[in-house]
């Protein structure tokens, strides 16, 4: 039975539910399932493609809006299934984390869990944006020559360079 291709695939147990599409060949579709039940397990597409036997090309293909084999039930589905993968991840994180440390866990988390990942504020104050603009000023001004070496004629782009940096540096968020 067909299922509404707007549905989401859900969890079934270990494995990602994942129904073929009649309308595309059995050996295709029996593929994309075999790649989506063997992603938990290996938590990367080239590993499992090649484990599952398809180029890795493939499978991104399949994840590409942008290319004809994309397949939005297989988005779908895999998204369950990196899901997953995160989900075991941060078990083994937790277990890790009572019984000691494993600094190579900590980067698989940070790149499958954005929650993880470091947090950066950069604050610029406009003094700053005041000191970096002079100081670009300063540089043109002492390197690029006034008049043209060859013919004479006077470079005016000097001061527009300024005027340029000025405006940009009063464009800044925050200053």
């Amino acid at each position: 039975m067909a299922r509404n291709p707007a549905k989401p695939p859900r969890k079934k147990g270990t494995e990602v539910d994942f129904e073929p599409d009649p309308k595309s060949s059995a050996y295709k579709e029996h593929k994309k399932k075999e790649f989506l039940d063997q992603f938990p397990r290996f938590g990367a597409i080239s590993q499992t493609a090649i484990a599952v036997n398809i180029d890795p090309t493939t499978a991104y293909d399949w994840l590409n809006p942008a290319d004809k084999r994309y397949d939005p039930r297989f988005e779908a589905a895999f998204r369950l299934a990196d899901q997953q993968v995160v989900d075991q991840l941060k078990h083994k994180g937790l277990h890790r984390a009572l019984t000691g440390s494993d600094i190579l866990l900590m980067f698989f988390l940070k790149n499958k869990d954005a929650s993880y990942r470091d947090r950066v504020i950069q604050e610029i104050d406009e003094k700053t944006v005041d000191f970096i603009t002079n100081s670009f000023i300063e540089t043109i001004q002492k390197k690029v020559p006034e008049f043209c070496p060859n013919c004479k004629t006077h470079l005016k782009f000097k001061s527009d360079i300024a005027k340029e940096l000025n405006d940009l540096s009063s464009k800044l968020p925050g200053v």
